[in-house]
């Protein structure tokens, strides 16, 4: 699957209804946490959250921007290049 960024940057911008932006910020602080933890586990251990939870929480955000972030036929699951694209892109983000 392909990602166009900008859509989806727009996307969490623009959502209006506030569970749609409560569900993309928490979502989205769960990938940026996984990304830099580099396991599921990881990242759930410093959120206080279960893996299960992480797991699911990635799922929702991949179903929803429609895009795989993760490979899980490898352990740990490992980001695809749109995963890191829009990490990159995200921390440059919120350097700005």
């Amino acid at each position: 699957m392909s990602i166009n960024q900008k859509d989806i940057f727009k996307h969490f911008s623009s959502s209006q209804e506030v569970a749609g932006e409560h569900f993309f910020s928490r979502s989205f602080s769960v990938f940026m946490k996984v990304m830099e933890e580099k396991k599921f586990s990881a990242a759930a251990v410093k959120l206080q959250l279960t893996q299960s939870s992480i797991s699911q929480t990635i799922a929702g955000l991949e179903t929803s921007l429609g895009v795989d972030l993760f490979n899980r036929e490898s352990r740990p699951p490992q980001p695809t290049k749109e995963a890191v694209k829009l990490y990159e892109r995200s921390k440059k983000a919120k350097r700005t």
